[in-house]
């Protein structure tokens, strides 16, 4: 069989375009940026939540620690605005500011994404409806603020920084 030699030269050139194309620049699509792919500690600063309502205790840190996984997989997740970009796993103990437990037996998930050039958003999954988080990435950290909407004791909120572990 015989290809046209005009095929072969478009085939060509969309070859070396494609290959010409080969950053490391999110392109939007599942799987995308690495930037956000590996291990973050976390600590959470507590603005509100129902349990300093309660008690007028001080405001209190909650630290933790989170895995991501870059995302081919999944197409949407709840309260994220677009395709989640990454997916993971979390460890932070939210009890002692009052919010509720994850479901016995079940890994806290996070879901994230990217979202355009250093913007980021998270969600926490398992505890209630799932605690937000929106920041920005700035080399190995990312900060922003984190909310919780509750239930009938309320809803929690502050402000967080994610960091690379040091080795």
């Amino acid at each position: 069989m015989m290809i046209p030699r005009s095929w072969t030269r478009w085939s060509a050139a969309a070859l070396l375009g494609l290959a010409a194309c080969g950053e490391t620049r999110y392109s939007g699509e599942l799987g995308g940026d690495p930037r956000l792919r590996g291990g973050w500690t976390a600590e959470f600063q507590v603005t509100s939540s129902p349990r300093l309502r309660a008690d007028t205790a001080a405001l209190q840190t909650v630290r933790g620690e989170l895995v991501l996984m870059e995302n081919r997989v999944v197409h949407s997740a709840a309260r994220l605005h677009g395709p989640p970009t990454h997916y993971g796993a979390y460890a932070a103990d939210f009890r002692g500011v009052g919010l509720p437990l994850p479901p016995p037996g079940r890994v806290p998930t996070v879901t994230a994404r990217l979202a355009g050039g250093d913007s980021v958003e998270m969600v926490l999954d398992g505890i209630g409806s799932g605690v937000v988080l929106t920041g920005r990435l700035d080399a190995d950290s990312i900060a922003g603020r984190w909310s919780f909407d509750g239930d009938r004791a309320g809803g929690a909120n502050g402000t967080f920084v994610l960091r690379r572990p040091r080795e």
